[in-house]
């Protein structure tokens, strides 16, 4: 089963950024949505799927200490989100 969970935490986690005012959250947060979505992951692996993203260049990330991330929505990122591009490894948001 490892790998069918990861497209649809990235969409989430992009989806999530779209959503917020300054398209940012930190890795706590996106941990904290993950869970709210019924993937119950670590920290580590919440941080492992934001560099993924940042890899693609759907995120950028400022690393402020102490473990706190904070992961920003790029413009092909937004896009991403809103369906109007797909990105393997991304699943691939419903009709509205």
């Amino acid at each position: 089963m490892n790998g069918i969970f990861e497209p649809n935490q990235r969409m989430i986690m992009l989806q999530m950024m779209a959503g917020d005012n300054d398209y940012s959250l930190n890795n706590g947060i996106l941990q904290r949505v993950l869970v709210e979505f019924g993937h119950g992951v670590s920290l580590a692996k919440t941080d492992e799927e934001i560099d993924w993203l940042a890899d693609q260049g759907l995120v950028r990330v400022d690393d402020l200490g102490r473990g706190m991330r904070v992961a920003k929505l790029t413009r092909r990122g937004l896009d991403v989100a809103n369906g109007h591009e797909r990105i393997d490894g991304v699943e691939r948001p419903g009709p509205a």
